[in-house]
């Protein structure tokens, strides 16, 4: 119901919305996700990146995983139709496409061959990346057709990817996208991770939370009465 509602929100007024979905393994978290995706009304792009604990070293790599489908699916379209979106594209993304390239290669069949970028380290590094994933991202964020960005196992993300995760749930500049995180809580013990929640929590436009848990004796026995249509004892 709630990411229903975020959805229909982010669909109708170009806004953009964040859900934090938190739960123990087991609790559902991905069942839910399908559950929505299923009985999304409105058409909307869906993106899903999942930590990769043989790839944690490597920094941005949930991105990667959520986006990867995307790019192939517009490769495998109608020359007409990839004509729209290489446009799109090669206007949001500029001179800095390479940026791009290097997390994606395929974007590259996309734009065709980019200028070289300097090399930066640190904190320029880190916001030029920022500022031209921010801007691939509004090549799927459209009006009529929200882009819904899932990324699990918040928790466990490097901080480069949470970094991504922070602008996109707070940049003014951000519109047409839900943006869904899901964690779990007993293992969210990184201070990089808390300190991102707090300012997420602190932020004008608070994240709607849902908590998971696990069946209970009295969840089961009320589930056995629903589908036996017979009263709880």
């Amino acid at each position: 119901g709630q990411l229903l509602t975020a959805l229909h929100e982010v669909a109708s007024t170009g806004a953009r919305a964040v859900v934090l979905v938190s739960g123990d393994s087991g609790t559902g978290k991905s069942a839910l996700l399908d559950e929505f995706r299923k009985r999304a009304a409105s058409p909307a792009t869906f993106a899903f990146g999942k930590f990769d604990q043989y790839k944690q070293a490597l920094p941005y790599s949930a991105l990667a995983h959520a986006f990867q489908a995307l790019v192939r699916d517009l490769l495998g379209r109608s020359d007409e139709d990839i004509e729209g979106w290489r446009t799109s594209m090669r206007h949001a993304l500029g001179t800095r496409g390479q940026v791009m390239v290097n997390l994606l290669p395929d974007v590259r069949h996309l734009i065709g061959e980019q200028p070289p970028i300097p090399d930066l380290s640190g904190n320029e590094a880190r916001t030029r990346f920022l500022h031209v994933f921010r801007q691939f991202v509004g090549v799927f964020a459209r009006p009529g057709q929200p882009l819904v960005l899932f990324l699990d196992d918040l928790q466990w993300l490097d901080a480069a990817t949470l970094a991504v995760f922070e602008l996109l749930a707070t940049h003014a500049d951000v519109r047409h996208v839900l943006l869904v995180g899901s964690y779990r809580p007993k293992d969210a013990l990184a201070t990089e991770f808390q300190e991102c929640l707090h300012r997420l929590r602190s932020a004008p436009s608070r994240p709607v939370e849902i908590a998971l848990r696990g069946l209970e004796a009295g969840d089961v026995a009320q589930m056995l009465a629903d589908a036996l249509h017979e009263e709880r004892p």
